[in-house]
């Protein structure tokens, strides 16, 4: 820039000059403006003015005093590119002024910096650099920094402008003089741009981050609600397989309680009452039946039956595929497979049918029967679980049954005598003894009859021992259907017999004996086809408690109304004598021996 001392600022220029007080203009390259006084005279400059970017605006030189002082203080520039500050005072036409003071940058000759120093600003702290940018801050600091009412600053990467002076908007400049208003203006035409880029950029990567963590978060939700949902999953089939463990838990302890109690009953029909609890317990949501061979072997009867169902009372080993295979048969309801015959259920209910067999002996068998849901047209097979239970079930009921015709078996042997079949005398005298004592409890009456077959030896010397023996099995069967279930048959010994007759009076005792005595009449025994002769037998009767309260007492006493029998020439019945009878009979006795 030239300089023109004929040319002065016009009064417009002047007014805003003397209004800023002090005014730095900065180029895009560093400082490069004038800083001038208010007092100091100058002349238009044209072009914009880089320090309020307003069109008119002019910039006012130094005098060529403020040239001379440059061009001193442009050979003191320290080669760091720092702004050297000088103080001055001058004088305008002769008036001494007020102290000034003077910069000047090494870059732009023609440029500088002047202060004019008043008592208020000698108080004024200089204001610090506010910014200070990659390419120009080692420039702008010094200037900054010798600033007292002013800051220009301008930035390069990017370029920001930002003014902070004592001045007021063009159109109220006037106005704003006359009242002393004091007006902060910020021109901040790239300070977004400059702040706000890192801060989007920020706010880009937090949103980012945000949108990766909450992505995050829904990976992270989705794989706790699937490890949730396989947790829950794996937790219901805990819950259900220790569900099942104490049923199955509960099942073996009823089945250990049930083969536990049935080794010990003494015979079926004690045993078939705790069966039938048993299998209520084990099997309470299915219907179902126990089946047991008879002694012929030919039919099973129904032994237990529970539930809903209706089985056959009995049933052939043909009626049911199971007894025919051997094997366990099961039919689901609507399944294509032949029905048991013994199943009497309507419809086609679901069924399974278990032998029982123990030891290689087919026993008996187990039938279950399940009736299909309401609407189900085809129904499901047995579940596993009732199935293997079943199993297990028909297991521990054959192998008890076993067991227990096996003791009956032992305890027969024990207690019957192997030719007749008859119960032997160690078993008669030991229900003899309970018998009396239940009858003494109870006020009843207990008969005795001891009968004998007339001229046995005979048969042995005829027709051998083989003859004889046929004559005692003969005979042992026709007591044992003379006699009820309670009545308690023996083969006393050799060819003698007795029968106790539980709560029988005597005119029933006597009644059965004379039909017994009858029958044996009637029998025509035979020997390899050959009719052996004829078999009688002579009975002696004794009842309790009228010929004795012992069982040795009606013993003696049956036993000599059985000589008195064979006395009067057999093929008879003869009721003992009372004890008072007996007496007299013996006192007549012994008179007569005296006498005689």
């Amino acid at each position: 820039m030239g300089c023109d001392r004929e040319d002065a600022p016009c009064p417009r220029e002047r007014i805003l000059v003397n209004a800023v007080g002090d005014v730095a203009a900065i180029g895009a390259d560093g400082p490069a403006g004038i800083l001038h006084n208010a007092e100091l005279s100058g002349r238009k400059q044209g072009g914009e003015s880089l320090l309020l970017g307003l069109p008119g605006s002019q910039l006012v030189e130094f005098d060529h005093g403020g040239v001379s002082t440059l061009a001193t203080l442009w050979k003191m520039v320290c080669p760091s590119g720092r702004m050297i500050r000088l103080e001055r005072t001058s004088a305008h036409r002769g008036v001494p002024t007020s102290p000034e003071r003077l910069g000047a940058n090494p870059n732009r000759p023609v440029t500088g910096q002047v202060e004019k120093i008043t008592p208020r600003m000698t108080l004024q702290p200089t204001l610090p650099a506010l910014f200070a940018t990659r390419a120009s801050s080692a420039n702008l600091r010094p200037v900054v920094r010798a600033m007292a009412a002013c800051a220009v600053i301008v930035t390069v990467e990017p370029l920001l402008l930002m003014l902070l002076t004592r001045c007021f908007h063009l159109s109220l400049l006037q106005e704003g003089l006359a009242d002393g208003l004091l007006l902060l203006l910020f021109l901040v035409p790239t300070l977004c741009f400059a702040l706000i880029r890192p801060l989007e950029q920020q706010v880009a990567r937090g949103e980012a981050l945000a949108a990766e963590l909450a992505q995050s978060r829904e990976r992270l939700e989705d794989r706790v609600a699937e490890r949730s949902a396989e947790l829950h999953a794996a937790n219901q089939r805990i819950q259900q397989s220790l569900e099942k463990l104490e049923r199955s838990h509960r099942d073996l302890v009823v089945l250990r309680e049930m083969g536990a109690l049935l080794q010990v009953c003494r015979d079926m029909a004690e045993a078939e009452p705790l069966l039938q609890g048993f299998v209520r317990r084990l099997f309470p949501n299915e219907s179902g039946a126990v089946y047991l061979f008879r002694a012929s072997r030919n039919v099973l009867e129904r032994a237990v039956e529970w539930g809903d169902a209706h089985e056959a009372v009995t049933l052939a080993p043909e009626d049911c595929w199971a007894l025919r295979s051997g094997q366990t048969y099961s039919v689901a309801a609507g399944e294509a497979k032949p029905l048991c015959a013994h199943v009497q259920e309507k419809g086609r209910p679901t069924t399974l049918c278990i032998p029982l067999a123990a030891h290689g002996e087919l026993s008996g068998l187990l039938v279950l029967s399940k009736l299909a849901a309401p609407g189900q047209e085809d129904g499901r097979p047995m579940e596993e679980t009732v199935t293997s239970l079943a199993a297990a079930t028909g297991q521990k009921i054959a192998l008890a049954l076993s067991n227990l015709r096996l003791r009956e078996k032992l305890r027969d042997q024990a207690i019957r005598d192997p030719l007749t079949r008859l119960y032997n005398r160690r078993y008669f005298e030991e229900s003899f003894e309970r018998e009396l004592a239940r009858a003494e409890r109870r006020g009843a009456c207990v008969g005795l009859i001891i009968l004998d077959v007339d001229h046995f030896k005979t048969f042995n010397d005829t027709s051998s021992h083989q003859g004889g023996d046929v004559v005692l099995q003969n005979v042992g069967q026709l007591m044992m259907r003379a006699a009820r279930s309670e009545d308690i048959p023996c083969r006393y010994g050799g060819e003698e017999f007795a029968l106790l007759l539980s709560e029988a009076p005597l005119d029933v005792v006597l009644a059965r004996a004379e039909r017994l005595r009858k029958s044996v009449e009637s029998l025509q025994a035979t020997l390899r086809g050959q009719l052996l002769s004829r078999v009688t037998i002579s009975a002696g009767v004794a009842v309790y408690p009228q010929h004795g309260t012992t069982q040795s007492e009606l013993i003696r006493a049956a036993d000599r109304a059985l000589y008195d029998a064979k006395a009067q020439g057999r093929n008879r019945v003869v009721v003992a004598q009372t004890p008072g009878e007996n007496e007299r009979e013996a006192s007549l006795i012994g008179a007569e021996i005296e006498g005689s």
